[in-house]
């Protein structure tokens, strides 16, 4: 466990005593917390407040932020059973139970790899109404055979809604149809996200990260995938993406999702 300065340990029991900082008010803000503190001066405007202030203040909110969670579990029903794991962005071949998740040491930046970084910039397979370029049955195959948890930069994104069952394809090179790429972490499959589900009694898996042109997207949920579905509870799509810039960077003309 990590040890907090006594400068932020006492910071830290201020806000809990004066009951500023509520668990809720952090969890609305997880869907920014890939926002790296090393470029937050070329986001935010902080010349008037480090000039007022100075830069001790500032470096006890970024402090302060390096505590906040990653991911939640959220029930969808009084009775518990309907939980819903809200991410930025996806899921790690690290981490494969929440127990996981908790044990990382939060307190520190994501690097550009590992699963702090997979936890904030990992994506989806891709997924079109296209099947033109599927990925190939015989890799899919043998990557099962092997039991690699990582396919080759070389395979084949799909971009189909035909099941890629190669769990891990790393987000570093263009793939096939895939028309871009993070530069890290990795694209994860339907397979991916059930075994994650299933095997923390999850019923699906929120995140943003990805603009949608209608402000959501489901994943993994045509009848193609099925099959492969191993939760016990398929009411809703295993992977939902939810946006919520509109005209995102003043470009895209975007539409988002409000809960009113």
């Amino acid at each position: 466990m990590t040890t907090l300065s006594p400068s932020l340990a006492k910071m830290r029991a201020q806000f809990e005593k004066q009951e500023r900082l509520s668990m809720e008010s952090a969890l609305e803000i997880i869907h920014t917390a890939h926002d790296v503190m090393d470029k937050e001066p070329n986001l935010l405007y902080l010349n008037a407040p480090v000039a007022k202030y100075g830069l001790s203040v500032y470096y006890h909110f970024t402090q302060c932020f390096k505590a906040l969670p990653l991911a939640a579990v959220v029930s969808a029903s009084s009775d518990g059973h309907h939980r819903v794991f809200c991410v930025h962005a996806g899921l790690s071949p690290s981490l494969l139970t929440l127990a996981d998740i908790e044990a990382l040491d939060r307190r520190q930046e994501p690097s550009t790899s590992g699963p702090l970084c997979d936890l904030l910039w990992s994506d989806p397979i891709p997924e079109t109404d296209e099947s033109d370029n599927p990925l190939d049955e015989a890799t899919n195959m043998e990557a099962q055979a092997d039991d690699s948890p990582v396919e080759s930069p070389s395979s084949v994104v799909g971009k189909s809604n035909e099941p890629n069952t190669a769990k891990w394809v790393p987000n570093t090179v263009i793939h096939g149809l895939c028309d871009s790429v993070r530069g890290c972490s990795y694209y994860y499959s339907c397979s991916a996200v059930y075994d994650f589900l299933t095997t923390n009694h999850l019923m699906c898996m929120v995140r943003a990260h990805e603009l949608q042109d209608e402000g959501y997207l489901f994943h993994f949920s045509s009848p193609a995938y099925a099959a492969l579905d191993s939760r016990p509870d398929k009411d809703f799509p295993p992977v939902i993406t939810v946006f919520s810039a509109a005209n995102y960077c003043d470009t895209y003309h975007n539409m988002v999702i409000i809960n009113i």
